[in-house]
C-alpha cells in the first residue's frame, strides 16, 4: 500500500517541482526589474509559495502519516517553508526592530531578496523532480544483504540492538566528556559525533520493537536520552534539547495516524522553543563564563531571542551572493572528495566543517561565530548557477537513497539500524546547514558503516560455518 502511496504522489510532486521552477525565474526576473522600494514582492513571494506547500500538505489529510517516515519529501518541504518562506517574509511582515538586526548583520536589499527567493526556489525544484523521476535499485540491494547476514547471526535481532544502542550511548559521553575537556579528542570523534546524535532515531524502538530483551533495550536508549537532553542544558544547546522531544511527538503523532494531534504538537513545540530560546540566549548573554557572550550580545542592551528572527538567513545569504559576484566565492566544495577518505587514514585531511567559520568572518562585526546561506545559496556562493544546478541534483539523489534505505529498513525490521530514519529527517530538515556535513558527509559515513557491517558479517559466518 506505501508502494502505491509513494507512486501516485510523484505527479503532484513534480507539479510542485515545477511550479517552483516557475516562481523562481519569475523572481530572477523580478530581481533585476524591480524598483528599491516594492517590497511588497517579496511579500507575493512567501503568499505564492505558501499557498503551493499548504496545498501539497493537505493530501497527508487521506494518506497514512507514517509515509513521513519514507517520504523524505515531505520534511525537505516544509524545512524550506520554515527558514526560506517564513523566515525570510521577516524583512517585509516583521517588526522594524527585527528587520534592523538582519540588516545590522549585513545589508539585504530587495534586489538581493528576490534573487535569494529565486535561487532558493530553483533549487527546490531540482531536488524535487530529481527524487520524483530517478528509480536505483543498489540501496536496496545493500540492505537486502545486510538483512541477510544478520539472519545468521543474529536471528532474534537483539544482540545487534544491544550494540547499536550501547554505541551511541557511549558516543553521547564521549562527545559531552571532550567538550569539558576530560578526555581528547580522537580521529574518530567525527563518527561519535554523528551516533551520538543517530541515536535519538531508537526512540522508535518504544513504538515498534517487541522482541527479546526490551527492558534493558529500553534502560539504555532511555539512558541515552537523558544524557543527551541533559548534555544540552549543560552546554544552553537548543538542538540537543528539543530534537529527542520534537522526534518522539512526532513519532507517537505517526503512530496515532492523526494530522490534527501533529499539527497541535506542533503549535505547542513553537512555544516551548520560544520559551527555551529565551532562556539559553539570556545566559549566554550575561554568563561572563561563556565564551561566545560577547558575540550573542555585543552591546549592554537586552538581547530577546525570537524564532522568527532565528529562522530567518537573509543576511547570509545575501553576502553570500554579493561575495560571489565580487568574485571572492567560496570553497567548501573542492573538499568533496576528502569526505570518502576515512580521516584515520590521512590525519592531515581538510576540515570539511571549517567553511561556515570562514565565510562569518567575511562580514560579521564579531567574530568566533559559524553561518551557513543554506545549501542552496551555499551551492550558488561557490560556483554560481552551475553549483545550484549540481549541488540540488545530488542533494535530489541524497534524499532518494535515504528513501529507499529506510523504506527496506522499516520492511525487514532492522531495528538496530532505525538511527538511520531519524538521521535521513535530520539531513533533509537541515536545509539551513552545510551540503559537504550535513548531507553528503552523513550519507558517506553511514553507507562506509553498512558495508563494513555486511563485511565483518561476512567473515564471522564464514569463519564459524562447519567445513
Amino acid at each position: 500500500m506505501m508502494e502505491v502511496e509513494f507512486k501516485n504522489l510523484n505527479t503532484s510532486w513534480k507539479i510542485v517541482g515545477i511550479n517552483f521552477f516557475i516562481l523562481g525565474l519569475i523572481f530572477l526576473i523580478l530581481s533585476h526589474v524591480a524598483y528599491s522600494d516594492d517590497w511588497f514582492l517579496h511579500g507575493t513571494f512567501f503568499v505564492f509559495s505558501s499557498l503551493i506547500i499548504f496545498y501539497q500538505f493537505l493530501k497527508l489529510i487521506r494518506i497514512p502519516k507514517v509515509i513521513l517516515f519514507i517520504d523524505l519529501r515531505w520534511i525537505f518541504l516544509f524545512s524550506f517553508w520554515m527558514y526560506f518562506v517564513f523566515g525570510s517574509s521577516l524583512l517585509v511582515f516583521g517588526s522594524d526592530e527585527l528587520i534592523e538586526r538582519t540588516k545590522d548583520i549585513y545589508a539585504v536589499n530587495l534586489n538581493s531578496a528576490l534573487r535569494i527567493n529565486s535561487i532558493n526556489a530553483i533549487g527546490l525544484s531540482i531536488v524535487l523532480l530529481i527524487i520524483s523521476s530517478i528509480d536505483i535499485l543498489w540501496p536496496k540491494n545493500i540492505i537486502d544483504r545486510l538483512k541477510h547476514e544478520l539472519k545468521y547471526f543474529d536471528p532474534l535481532s537483539h544482540r545487534t540492538l544491544i550494540l547499536a544502542t550501547s554505541f551511541c550511548l557511549f558516543s553521547v559521553m564521549y562527545c559531552f566528556l571532550e567538550v569539558r575537556g576530560y578526555v581528547e579528542k580522537n580521529f574518530l570523534f567525527g563518527i561519535f559525533q554523528i551516533f551520538q546524535h543517530a541515536g535519538i532515531g531508537f526512540i522508535l524502538i518504544f513504538f515498534y520493537y517487541k522482541g527479546e530483551y526490551r527492558k534493558l533495550i529500553y534502560f539504555i536508549i532511555f539512558l541515552h536520552l537523558f544524557l543527551y537532553i541533559a548534555s544540552g542544558f549543560l552546554l544552553l544547546n537548543r538542538s540537543l534539547i528539543m530534537a529527542p522531544i520534537t522526534f518522539f511527538t512526532v513519532i507517537y503523532c505517526i503512530n496515532k495516524n492523526s494530522l490534527k494531534l501533529l499539527i497541535v504538537s506542533m503549535i505547542a513545540s513553537i512555544f516551548f522553543v520560544q520559551s527555551l530560546g529565551s532562556y539559553t540566549t539570556y545566559k549566554r548573554s550575561y554568563d561572563e563564563g561563556f565564551k561566545y557572550s560577547s558575540i550573542i550580545n555585543p552591546t549592554d542592551s537586552k538581547y530577546a531571542f525570537s524564532l522568527w528572527d532565528r529562522f530567518n538567513y537573509t543576511s547570509a545569504q545575501a553576502a553570500a551572493i554579493d561575495y560571489y559576484n565580487k568574485g571572492e566565492e567560496g570553497d567548501s566544495l573542492r573538499n568533496i572528495f576528502w569526505l570518502f577518505v576515512p580521516r584515520f587514514l590521512n590525519k592531515n585531511k581538510p576540515d570539511v566543517s571549517s567553511s561556515s567559520a570562514r565565510f562569518a568572518k567575511k562580514f560579521r562585526k564579531f567574530g568566533g561565530t559559524r553561518d551557513s546561506p543554506g545549501v542552496f545559496l551555499e551551492s550558488y556562493y561557490n560556483l554560481g548557477w552551475i553549483g545550484l544546478i549540481f549541488v540540488s541534483s545530488l542533494i535530489g539523489l541524497i534524499i532518494k537513497i535515504y528513501s529507499i534505505l529506510i523504506k527496506a529498513i522499516i520492511l525487514n525490521r532492522i531495528y538496530s539500524f532505525y538511527f538511520l530514519i531519524f538521521s535521513a529527517i535530520w539531513t533533509c530538515f537541515r536545509i539551513d546547514g552545510l551540503f559537504i556535513t550535513d548531507y553528503l558527509g552523513q550519507l558517506v559515513v553511514f553507507l562506509y558503516f553498512i558495508l563494513l557491517t555486511i563485511f565483518i558479517l561476512i567473515l564471522i559466518r564464514l569463519s564459524t560455518t562447519p567445513k
